[in-house]
């Protein structure tokens, strides 16, 4: 029998560790795997995930070619000639928790009469619902998962797992198809002390608080030690304001999805569910602007921003990417307007002016499409200038248009060649410099800094190229897009805005970043800053309560509860559809005039409820037999 070691599996990347040509191994991020990463304190950062090499009707048609020596006592062959019966014969219903240490076994099949009037789910192959994990998995049906997490159980006690990966969870994905929908089952050794894990969904509606209730109770009176168990129990909840979108733009296909969300934490003295978080609690706001968000404030500015960037790339590349003939002729109107408005405007002395000249025609031509309407506009410019045109530009705009128009004797002028890319090269420095006067506007308006030297640092400096000082704008304007949506939602104190906004412009501005469009910032405050126009039913995604029931300093049972508005297994969140029953209905009946009633019933009605139960023992565990 051939060691696997966690080397191997980690250096077959995503594709996985072949193994007996059935499974696959992968070694993964607990972040990327539902349900596990909302405890990963007590999971770890890194797990290994077992499932299908190939899909179930690719493994359907090998399975029976299998021989695993370490599975002797039962073949795989035998295992798989029961597959149909089993996805009809669905196993366990419950879990019976006994003794000291704590064992758990599985009821019979004969003891489920009934289960078929489990109303919590209804089988659809409607819309799946959007994956919030990438990941895909082959799961397995439940006899064939519990055998493996049970095989790898008994073997790595005994110290002849074929598996080298002491201290790592291994977990199974499992199809759910069995009456008590497990998701997952996981086992962990490490120490001589031996963890067993699985995931189930209870499905969602009032009757989910009723089989809670019942796991607890279990869980408490579970052998002569459980009564003195001393139980440690934390509620957490998120708050998605923006969920990542699929946003497909032929204009800009690098669009990076804004998130924001706010994620809250704290102690709870009993079981409850899809509360809100007291007053004081402290909670971690997540906000990641992306890139050409619509949804976001600011995304005029970085329509702008974007179309500076492509100018630059085509400085970079010495060739344009617009069409040489076509003629925008509204745009050539709208320059011609404004010469003539910028002539009649200088002739009348109490003509007030709110930008330059040149800030007006950036206005125009960022809309430009065509070289030759590129060239066409500053040629009608050029022509007036050497007719005594003159227009008014701030004293530091440094763009080699207002340098001309400063120019008082005109026959000294040495106007380049309308060449496409010297016309680009006019129109960047043009945008850098009102792009530039913006950002810094914004900063000052919304009080975010106190002068306008904390930004100077961040700017390029005017001798370097225009390619350098464009590309520097970006992360500026991310750091100011940041700071302006956090405002929408968090009220800040004066102090409290310019530290983080501060630690915001450190952040975008002052590391060296690959991708400033990939970046995200956290702080924290308390829920009482947080808008309450956002702390609603509709964007609370996740809510979780995880307890651990301790024996000594020791814990030995730990139940984490997790409510979301969808199932995260792709494999099976096609076979769900609303959850709303005929139960939840008639509780809503019965509840009258309680109006608080009520809305608890609503809430639960609208989450998918799973849990994961762990049993922390010096042998055995949850799949004893």
């Amino acid at each position: 029998m051939s060691i696997i070691s966690i080397e191997s599996i980690i250096n077959a990347g995503q594709d996985g560790y072949p193994w007996n040509d059935i499974y696959r191994l992968r070694y993964i991020e607990i972040q990327k795997v539902p349900y596990l990463c909302q405890s990963p304190l007590f999971f770890g950062k890194d797990l290994i995930i077992i499932d299908h090499l190939n899909p179930k009707e690719t493994y359907n048609k090998n399975i029976n070619s299998i021989s695993l020596e370490e599975f002797d006592d039962n073949s795989l062959s035998a295992l798989n000639q029961q597959n149909s019966e089993e996805d009809k014969e669905n196993q366990p219903q419950e879990y019976n928790l006994e003794g000291n240490p704590l064992k758990v076994t599985f009821l019979t099949k004969s003891m489920l009469d009934g289960a078929e009037n489990n109303t919590a789910f209804r089988i659809n192959y409607g819309d799946l619902a959007k994956r919030r994990f990438p990941l895909h998995f082959n799961p397995l049906n439940i006899s064939e998962a519990k055998k493996i997490s049970n095989k790898i159980s008994t073997l790595s006690i005994k110290g002849t797992s074929p598996l080298n990966i002491e201290g790592v969870p291994l977990w199974v994905v499992v199809d759910g198809r069995d009456q008590e929908h497990h998701l997952l089952l996981g086992v962990k050794h490490h120490n001589k002390n031996h963890t067993s894990y699985a995931t189930k969904l209870l499905g969602c509606g009032h009757q989910i608080i009723n089989k809670l209730e019942s796991l607890f109770s279990q869980i408490s009176s579970a052998g002569p030690q459980a009564a003195k168990y001393r139980v440690r129990r934390v509620a957490q909840c998120v708050y998605d304001v923006l969920t990542p979108q699929e946003m497909v733009h032929s204009h800009e296909p690098e669009i990076v999805s804004a998130i924001f969300s706010v994620h809250a934490k704290w102690a709870v003295y009993k079981d409850e569910y899809l509360t809100r978080p007291p007053a004081t609690t402290p909670v971690t706001i997540h906000f990641a602007p992306g890139w050409m968000d619509s949804r976001l404030s600011l995304y005029e500015r970085s329509v702008e921003v974007s179309f500076l960037m492509r100018m630059t790339s085509w400085l970079c590349d010495q060739q344009t990417a617009w069409p040489s003939s076509k003629i925008q002729h509204e745009i050539l109107e709208k320059v011609s307007n404004l010469i003539e408005v910028e002539s009649l405007a200088k002739s009348s002395p109490n003509e007030q002016h709110d930008y330059d000249f040149t800030e007006k025609l950036w206005d125009i031509l960022k809309e430009c499409e065509s070289s030759e309407t590129l060239s066409r506009s500053f040629k009608l410019i050029f022509d007036k200038l050497c007719n005594d045109f003159s227009a008014m530009v701030r004293s530091d705009n440094i763009s080699s248009l207002a340098k001309w128009l400063r120019v008082s004797r005109r026959e000294d002028l040495a106007l380049p060649r309308l060449e496409p890319l010297t016309c680009v090269q006019l129109l960047i420095e043009i945008g850098i410099d009102r792009i530039k006067r913006d950002i810094t506007t914004d900063f000052l308006a919304n009080q975010l800094i106190q002068s306008v030297t904390d930004l100077q640092p961040f700017f390029k400096p005017n001798s370097l190229a225009v390619e350098e000082r464009a590309t520097a704008l970006l992360p500026i304007h991310l750091a100011l897009q940041y700071m302006v949506q956090v405002e929408l939602h968090v009220a800040l104190q004066p102090h409290e805005k310019i530290d983080i906004t501060r630690r915001v412009i450190q952040r975008f501005c002052g590391t060296k970043l690959e991708d400033p469009r990939q970046e995200h910032f956290s702080f924290e405050v308390t829920i009482g800053c947080v808008s309450e126009r956002i702390l609603t039913p509709d964007t609370l995604s996740d809510w979780s309560l995880d307890c651990s029931y301790y024996d000594g300093d020791k814990a030995r049972v730990r139940a984490l509860v997790h409510f979301a508005k969808q199932v995260d297994f792709e494999h099976f969140a096609s076979k769900m559809k609303s959850c709303r029953s005929k139960e939840n209905n008639l509780a809503l009946k019965e509840s009258g005039d309680n109006e608080e009633t009520k809305e608890g019933l609503e809430l639960v009605d609208l989450y998918y409820c799973t849990v994961t139960l762990a049993s922390i023992l010096p042998q055995g565990g949850i799949f004893s037999n």
